[in-house]
């Protein structure tokens, strides 16, 4: 299986640092809602809002995880009318595994992965190699007013 990555914008891989991460989030989770996305917080943006309260300074991302891809075309134009610019795509025999998009006023990278369901599993193959996760339950989050959806089982979800 091939992996395809077209590059559409180039933009930096750096830490989030002081730059205001929580409004990036508002915003490309809008949208996803906005399309009846079956999303998720993961990664680094999982690990520490559930830790420690807040996104991680050291972050690289706003990370996303979403099931299946069936919004993926429809997610470009709605993260562009949030001020988003779509840096990259990539796929699998045709099928979405993550897309890139970076946040026009702080450069911060908004990363969506896809996860699709095989066996009892849910895996996304990307750049970095593949990631296998049990089928989960959604639970959710409070976070800076508002509730955003998370594994249920966080944990095991970050181990």
């Amino acid at each position: 299986m091939k992996l395809n990555a077209i590059q559409f914008l180039e933009y930096k891989i750096e830490m989030i640092g002081d730059r205001d991460a929580d409004s990036v989030l508002l915003a490309g989770c809008k949208s996803l809602e906005i399309l009846k996305a079956n999303y998720w917080l993961s990664g680094s943006t999982l690990l520490g809002i559930h830790r420690d309260g807040k996104q991680l300074s050291y972050g690289m991302s706003v990370e996303i995880g979403i099931r299946g891809d069936k919004c993926a075309l429809l997610l470009i134009d709605f993260m562009q009318g949030a001020g988003f610019k779509f840096a990259k795509s990539i796929d699998r025999n045709g099928i979405q595994m993550q897309m890139v998009f970076v946040h026009a006023k702080t450069g911060i990278i908004f990363d969506v992965l896809f996860f699709h369901k095989s066996m009892g599993y849910l895996y996304h193959m990307g750049e970095y190699g593949t990631v296998k996760k049990k089928i989960f339950e959604l639970g959710s989050i409070d976070f800076q007013g508002r509730s955003y959806p998370i594994p249920g089982d966080v944990d095991a979800y970050l181990s």
